[in-house]
């Protein structure tokens, strides 16, 4: 859409300069992506898949075979609930059955992605002309998204604010311990024991 408006330059020039091999520091699909008319309008710089991770101690614990994660979203919702817990208790839960970025930013519109998607909807329509965030199959997905927390309670209140990384305590990667399902980007759980991903 950018690109074909003339909103980016045609970097193709500068690239050729660089000469033989400049580009295969990049995979070929993010380059893909950033052509238009063959020409390449961008660099990828923040290219990621977005993985659900799964503790399979916690799985065990729930009663759920660790080597039958949920292929559905039915499955995903049932999977959550009964990780949903009060592990000591005391009657109230202290552990969650799902845990992912809600907030704008950082990274809002990568980790809804998949949920968007696989409802049959997009952020823009076909002819990439306006939002097609208010079609039925987009409004399906966000409030299936928002139930999880308002409905199911199936995620922490108050959960989702700033990155996992660097200020949620909650994260697996931070050494959190009450999420058992966990949407974020193939470069988080890096040595986290106990964690699958699909």
């Amino acid at each position: 859409m950018f690109f074909g408006k003339g909103f980016a330059k045609d970097l193709t020039p500068f690239i050729e300069k660089e000469g033989p091999g400049f580009l295969d520091a990049w995979y070929p699909l993010p380059l893909k992506l950033m052509k238009h008319n063959g020409k390449i309008h961008a660099m990828p710089g923040d290219y990621m898949t977005m993985v659900l991770f799964y503790n399979t101690e916690m799985f065990k614990a729930a009663g759920l075979d660790p080597n039958k994660p949920p292929k559905t979203w039915d499955e995903f919702l049932t999977y959550a609930k009964k990780l949903t817990r009060d592990t000591n208790g005391d009657g109230k839960v202290d552990q969650w059955g799902f845990g992912t970025l809600g907030a704008k930013s950082p990274g809002f519109s990568l980790r809804f992605g998949p949920f968007i998607w696989s409802f049959g909807a997009d952020y823009l329509t076909p002819d990439m002309k306006r939002s097609a965030l208010d079609s039925a199959k987009a409004k399906e997905a966000f409030a299936f998204f928002v139930e999880l927390y308002t409905k199911h309670k199936v995620v922490p209140p108050g959960y989702g604010h700033g990155c996992p990384r660097c200020s949620n305590t909650a994260c697996p990667e931070k050494g959190g311990n009450d999420l058992r399902l966990w949407l974020d980007a193939s470069h988080c759980q890096q040595d986290q024991s106990g964690s699958k991903g699909l």
